[in-house]
């Protein structure tokens, strides 16, 4: 384990190796992925978020693959913003297509009405 945590300093420096194998250590525990896989990911550059195979948004986890697109904090904080603004009204329902991310973010609330539409589909 110490030439794991040899190399992963070499490559982020102590501090991020810190808050790295805090996450590591939880997320094994709860996977079946082994520390050895996580660090050899992480030397390649690969982002957290493809380590996890998640990213939280807005309350809820989105599932998070190579080229999935990951959001970034200011895309979050935009959409929570938006929808803690916009009222949906039965006359005025608010309808939100969701074409290109192959996931969809469905915020909680009534009356808005969120659409995915898988980009394989769109191809037949």
């Amino acid at each position: 384990m110490s030439t794991l945590l040899q190399r992963l300093a070499a490559h982020l420096g102590y501090s991020q190796t810190v808050l790295q194998l805090k996450w590591m250590l939880a997320f094994t525990q709860a996977s079946k992925k082994s520390h050895f896989e996580l660090v050899d990911r992480q030397m390649k550059d690969e982002p957290l978020q493809y380590l996890r195979g998640s990213q939280p948004f807005g309350g809820i986890d989105l599932i998070v693959r190579l080229l999935v697109l990951i959001p970034r904090p200011e895309t979050e904080d935009w959409a929570i913003r938006l929808a803690k603004t916009i009222m949906p009204s039965p006359e005025y329902p608010i309808f939100a297509p969701d074409l290109c991310t192959r996931c969809s973010y469905v915020y909680d609330r009534k009356g808005v009405s969120v659409l995915a539409v898988l980009t394989s589909l769109l191809k037949q």
